[in-house]
């Protein structure tokens, strides 16, 4: 249970209601503290002085994200709230978020940062005495330092001072959840390897290498580049030569318009990184923008109208 003083009064959302306001959260997320146990048995045990929401470390600022215009403070050890500003990264010393509405308003939420997807979980040797089945069953806590169950031995807090916490589970229950975070973890680096290999620009598939055109916008792998000198040619001419391949006219169109929207996609990106693309400052709408000589952006084209 969170402290009530001195930093105000709480008044906890419940799980229904924090279903809804993570439900477009961009990552993982569980009910965790004294409301997961809660929901495990599936009925309130006792009244909660907060409500524990876990994400993972590294979705941190999706939370940010996803209680836009919340108030939010970071606890630093050992126990000292502070603003937590827009776009910080929370160092690995700091795992607790409070969060309420407004600066008015008791704290709603308390969201903690889990170290990895229960792959921190400490592994706990099987007794040698009693019960040896694999339906044993032994006391547990849920344990947000380590996001999931342990043993109460190996707890990073003291089990002792919320004795209501503990459950009794099967032992096996360690392993199944140590199985389902490494085949996460597993999918989840093929996914990001997947994702790093290069993508050719002629038929949008992973490859190993690329070669890029001559103003660096589109790139081809070794087989859409047969007979092209793609490096001494521009984006343009290679989408008339790629398109020529075709020999239906209709095939030779959609091929052309196919590959001009993929160029243009490209031209964004590049516009977008270089500062070209932005937050208009008279108008406020998210478009391409107009710099002066000088290097000043003077707004969109909708708004410098004919002064461009």
């Amino acid at each position: 249970m969170a402290p009530m003083e001195p930093y105000g009064p709480w008044r906890p959302l419940v799980p229904r209601d924090v279903g809804q306001l993570f439900g477009a959260f961009n990552g993982p997320w569980w009910i965790a503290g004294g409301w997961a146990i809660d929901l495990f048995v599936g009925r309130q045990t006792r009244p909660h002085g907060d409500t524990d929401v876990l994400v993972l470390r590294r979705d941190q600022l999706a939370v940010q994200r996803v209680l836009d215009g919340w108030d939010l403070h970071a606890a630093d050890p050992p126990g000292t709230l502070r603003p937590w500003g827009a776009g910080e990264c929370l160092r690995s010393g700091i795992h607790d978020i409070w969060c309420r509405p407004t600066p008015e308003t008791p704290w709603a939420l308390q969201v903690m940062c889990a170290l990895r997807l229960l792959r921190a979980m400490p592994r706990a040797k099987r007794r040698t005495r009693g019960p040896t089945s694999r339906n044993a069953v032994v006391p547990m806590v849920y344990d947000g330092y380590h996001g999931g169950f342990v043993p109460v031995e190996v707890a990073s807090f003291d089990v002792s001072l919320t004795p209501e916490t503990v459950v009794q589970l099967p032992f096996d229950v360690l392993e199944d959840q140590r199985a389902a975070a490494e085949s996460e973890e597993r999918r989840r680096r093929a996914a990001d390897t997947r994702r790093a290999r290069p993508r050719c620009g002629g038929r949008r598939h992973r490859v190993q290498t690329v070669t890029r055109a001559a103003d660096g916008l589109l790139a081809l792998c070794a087989a859409c580049a047969e007979g092209l000198d793609v490096a001494a040619t521009t984006s343009p001419a290679l989408i008339d030569a790629l398109s020529a391949r075709q020999a239906d006219p209709r095939a030779q169109t959609r091929r052309r318009r196919e590959l001009e929207r993929r160029l243009q996609a490209h031209r964004h990106e590049r516009d977008l990184a270089a500062g070209g693309i932005g937050s208009c400052p008279l108008c406020g709408q998210f478009r391409r923008l107009i710099v002066s000589d000088g290097g000043a952006v003077r707004g969109c084209r909708a708004c410098v109208g004919g002064d461009a």
